[in-house]
């Protein structure tokens, strides 16, 4: 099969990507805007039986003992704060597009959701760690959808992924993401952004999964966010969390530090904050 077929059966299957809810696509637009409020986001959800119920389900979970319980959709959501509400808001479509198999990169299920939600809380926390105002939050978000184009373009790697891996481990290739355009005729940020716009996600969202590999290709006005996922997404797998063959087979742009700078003390402290929220959050999750 050539390329072109190739990529063309590809682009039509992110058509058949489930959907967003309206008040999920409406969430995200709503974050995406530094001046929003958290009753926007009370307002969005209380409207919103199904929302409601689960977000009520979890804060109830994760109450401290000797809590009284939860009741009201204000106080759970003031309780959980924006992020968690956002991934209770996203976890029906994870749970059918995010949470299973991804056999082209030869990792389990599962694996591609605690990538994204650790590259979330990685994101997040570099966000938390520049010396520029940026909405920590919107980081979070966007580490949690850059990568689901891979769960489109899987199958098609299946039967390439063993000579890709070659390829980029002798050098012949410049790096997983080049691969995947090289035998497929499209990459899984490509696919990702595809999606993206189908489902109307803020701009700062579509340019982070679309760039989230190379953030300089970015437009210059997104570039602070887009530089800050694709450390998210590299310490994220430098902690063992990736999704399969093509962990840690890709570049650092090290045009980052035109936006940031590191320090090592830092980078422990991302690091050992983002297991350790990383856990918590999984254990919410498990717990409701």
């Amino acid at each position: 099969m050539s390329r072109k077929i190739m990529s063309e059966e590809i682009y039509e299957a992110a058509k058949n990507v489930p959907e967003l809810s309206p008040n999920t696509t409406q969430l995200l637009q709503i974050t995406s805007r530094d001046d929003y409020e958290m009753q926007d986001v009370i307002d969005l959800v209380k409207y919103d039986s199904a929302l409601t119920s689960q977000v009520l389900k979890v804060a109830n979970s994760v109450a401290l003992s000797g809590i009284k319980q939860i009741s009201s959709i204000d106080r759970a959501v003031l309780y959980l704060g924006q992020r968690m509400v956002t991934t209770i808001a996203l976890t029906e479509v994870a749970y059918q597009f995010f949470d299973r198999d991804l056999p082209g990169y030869n990792a389990e299920t599962g694996e591609l959701w605690a990538h994204d939600l650790r590259t979330a809380v990685a994101s997040r926390e570099v966000a938390k760690s520049v010396d520029f105002e940026i909405n920590a939050d919107m980081a979070f978000t966007a580490g949690l959808l850059h990568d689901f184009g891979k769960a489109v373009i899987s199958d098609y790697l299946l039967d390439v992924s063993p000579e890709l891996l070659q390829k980029v481990q002798g050098h012949f290739q410049g790096d997983f993401l080049e691969g995947e355009r090289d035998l497929l005729g499209v990459d899984h940020a490509q696919v990702g952004h595809m999606v993206a716009q189908s489902w109307s996600l803020p701009g700062s969202l579509e340019m982070s999964i679309r760039h989230h590999h190379a953030p300089g290709e970015a437009p210059r006005a997104f570039q602070p966010l887009v530089y800050i996922v694709h450390m998210g997404d590299i310490l994220a797998m430098l902690a063992g969390s990736g999704t399969g063959i093509d962990t840690l087979h890709y570049y650092l742009d090290r045009d980052y530090e035109s936006y940031f700078i590191l320090s090592f003390d830092q980078v422990a402290s991302i690091m050992l904050n983002m297991n350790e929220e990383f856990d918590r959050i999984r254990s919410i999750f498990a717990g409701a």
